[in-house]
This record gives structure tokens, C-alpha cells and sequence, in this order.
């Protein structure tokens, strides 16, 4: 099927959100934890006043990336009911997600190796973001995070983004064993409903984000798509509030009290600060789906090559930011205000780690896919009939 090159782009935009986060996390802490003892500048305060908060949550980025793996991972079969392409979806991805986390790993182990992170205490706010990497290191430990740690049991040693990976893994297992279950049920959407809400009580916060691979699925049906046409752009714009959700931001306070109701009164207590967040993800990718507008924003040449890169961004970006960002900040510090330091280290960060993405994307991103699918079709029982002949597939 062809590519959906605004989801693409919007795929691409989450993981520039995600590099914009950490870059918050790293110079401008006060604008992630509203904490006293990390306020840098009046800038800090502004942004922390107003709802402006999607433009670097991490924790949206993320949520719409699992919505929108829910929503490509089901295509096909729900476009064209076939257990197979299940079955051959599950048999490639722990090589399509596993090959990249490897090298991804491998690169963590030797930059931490090499001391290639510079120490920061005394001239930038200490947040994970610089003192993460900066710790002794074990080959044996690396090669097993690499081959199974991360996607099994969520192991971010060497690559701090890779707590995600795990919830990707086994939310993509999920949504191909549940269609491979309930598919050819007609209420289908029931069962989905409910094993989204047990997620979500019995794990909060990994079921919250389970839950959204649910959610993407369930944008495939077009009468959903074709129901919200005229309210995409409002849908949009409140999907974009309501995925910066903080409680603790005073932009918030409203949500907060609903959220405390609904929880205190009514006995309803989801993990709010992902529910929301989770909800804004599910809006946003609706709202792309349903207009035509958006699609075709998100479809222009320079975010869609973003969002090609966008794999080899996230894995690749913190690695960039806690050197490149770090050496640069250092260097310009003594000569220049904080924010000229901060926002010119970011932005060569940001340069080095596109750059970086590219050359990640075109030697282990892309052959990981090609070598994911041949296994898949390798592996993969094709129907005969009953002289032996392959039936030739639909594709």
C-alpha cells in the first residue's frame, strides 16, 4: 500500500518534539519541572505560563508515535481482512526495531568509553540530559541490552530514549494478537475497550500508552475519519492543549480541577497525566487523517524527509545533544549571555544530529526494514492449492 507521507511528517515533527524536550530538559530545566532551583531566565517563565507546552513534550511526541504505530501496523488487515499479514507483520519486527537498537547501543557504549560526554557540573543545570552518560561502562552489559535487554525489558543504560522501545515491541505483539483474535468479530471495538481499560488499571502507565496502540488501530475505519472532516482543525488545536498537559503548569489549573472531580467525586482516576497527553496524541492524529489541509503541510518535501529520518533521529539525537551540545556550550559560555550560549549549542545539536539521522537512517535504518521483510516473506507459509501451485497473493 502506499505510503502516508503526513503521517510521515508528523511522525518526523514528534521527534524533532523529542529533541526539543530534552534540549529543555538540558538548558532550560525550569520550563519542564517548575522548580525554583532551575529557573534561568524570564523566558522560562513565560513559556511556563502559557500553553505552548506541546511544542516540547516529550511525553506527547512519544504517545502520537504509538497511536501512529497502531494505526500503520493494522492498515492492511483491516483494509483487507487476512491473519497473515499479521503473522508476517509480528515475524519482522523484532529485527526491524532490534537491528537499529543494537547499533543505537553500541554507539552509547563507545561514546561513554571514550569519555566523549564533557562534565557540565558548575556550568549547566544538572539534569539527566548531561549526567546520564556519564558513568562506567561494560561491553558484555551493552551487547545485552543491544541484542535483547531493550525491546524485552525496557533497558535505557546506554540510550536513554529506549525505555519506549520495550512498550513499542510489545504493543505492536499486542495489536497483531488481538486482531488475529478478534478481528472477524463484528464488535471487535468492545473487546478493544476493554482490554484498554484493564491495561490501564492494572499498569498505569504502560497500559496507558498500550492503550493508544488500540486507539490508532481504530482510526483505520473511515466512517471515524470521514465524522470529524469538518472539525479537524478545532480538533487539532484542542488536541495540541490538551497534549501539553501538566498539572503543575497554572495554564493547566482548569483540566486539574476537572481531572480531581472526576477522580475524587466519581471514583474515575485513569494516570491523568498520560490520559490527557494520550488523548491530545489520539486527537492530533485524527485531525491529520481528516483534513486534507494538514495532509498536505505535513506531506511538503523538507518534513516528510524529517520524518524519514525520524527512527534514526530519536535514537541517535541524545548522544549529539549530551556532547556536541554540551562541548559548544562550554566553549561559548565564557564569551555570550546563557541564552545565546543555550540556543546556538541547540542549535548546532540539532544540525549534527540530522545530519547524524541521515547517515543512520541510509546504512542501518533502512537495511534493517529490507532484511526485517525478506525474513518475514522467508518464514512466511504462502496457501497452495491442491496440484501444489502457490496461490499467488492480492499484493
Amino acid at each position: 500500500m502506499n505510503k502516508n507521507y503526513s503521517l510521515e511528517g508528523l511522525r518526523g515533527v514528534a521527534a524533532l518534539i523529542v529533541f526539543i524536550s530534552h534540549a529543555a530538559f538540558g538548558f532550560y530545566p525550569f520550563t519542564q519541572t517548575g522548580k525554583a532551583e532551575h529557573l534561568r531566565s524570564g523566558f522560562d517563565s513565560w513559556i511556563w505560563n502559557h500553553a505552548v507546552h506541546f511544542t516540547y513534550s516529550g511525553e506527547l511526541a512519544v504517545s502520537i508515535f504509538f497511536v501512529l504505530s497502531g494505526y500503520v501496523l493494522t492498515r492492511k488487515y483491516i483494509k483487507s481482512p487476512d491473519v497473515s499479514l499479521l503473522t508476517q507483520a509480528a515475524a519482522k519486527r523484532y529485527i526491524r526495531l532490534g537491528l537499529p537498537v543494537f547499533v543505537a547501543v553500541l554507539i552509547g557504549y563507545i561514546l561513554m568509553a571514550f569519555d566523549a560526554v564533557p562534565a557540565t557540573k558548575g556550568v549547566l543545570p544538572q539534569t539527566f540530559v548531561w549526567s546520564v552518560y556519564q558513568r562506567a561502562v561494560s561491553l558484555p552489559t551493552a551487547l545485552r541490552d543491544g541484542v535483547y535487554g531493550a525491546l524485552l525489558f525496557g533497558d535505557a543504560g546506554y540510550d536513554y530514549v529506549l525505555w519506549t522501545i520495550q512498550i513499542e515491541f510489545y504493543g505492536s505483539l499486542m495489536i497483531f494478537a488481538f486482531f488475529a483474535v478478534f478481528g472477524p468479530i463484528r464488535y471487535n471495538g468492545i473487546a478493544a475497550l476493554i482490554v484498554s481499560l484493564v491495561l490501564m488499571k492494572t499498569v498505569p502507565i504502560q497500559g496507558t500508552l498500550l492503550s493508544l496502540f488500540f486507539a490508532g488501530a481504530y482510526l483505520n475505519y473511515d466512517w471515524i475519519t470521514n465524522a470529524i472532516k469538518t472539525v479537524a482543525i478545532p480538533m487539532l488545536l484542542v488536541g495540541l492543549f490538551i497534549g501539553g498537559y501538566d498539572s503543575s503548569m497554572p495554564v493547566y489549573a482548569g483540566v486539574a480541577r476537572f481531572a480531581n472531580y472526576l477522580q475524587f467525586g466519581w471514583g474515575i482516576k485513569p494516570y491523568w497525566p498520560l490520559f490527557f497527553v494520550g488523548c491530545g496524541a489520539v486527537l492530533i492524529v485524527a485531525s491529520v487523517l481528516a483534513s486534507p489541509a494538514l495532509q498536505r503541510a505535513l506531506s511538503t518535501s523538507p518534513i516528510a524527509w524529517l520524518g524519514r529520518v525520524s527512527f534514526g533521529m530519536y535514537l541517535v539525537h541524545t548522544f549529539v545533544l549530551a556532547s556536541v551540545g554540551a562541548a559548544v556550550f562550554r566553549i561559548l559560555e565564557p564569551h555570550l549571555p546563557y541564552w545565546a550560549s543555550a540556543a546556538l549549542s541547540s542549535g548546532l545539536a540539532l544540525a549534527v544530529a540530522l545530519l547524524t539521522a541521515e547517515i543512520f537512517t541510509r546504512f542501518v535504518d533502512l537495511p534493517a526494514t529490507r532484511l526485517a521483510n525478506s525474513f518475514a516473506r522467508s518464514i512466511t507459509v504462502r496457501p497452495c492449492t491442491p496440484d501444489g501451485h502457490l496461490i499467488q497473493s492480492r499484493e
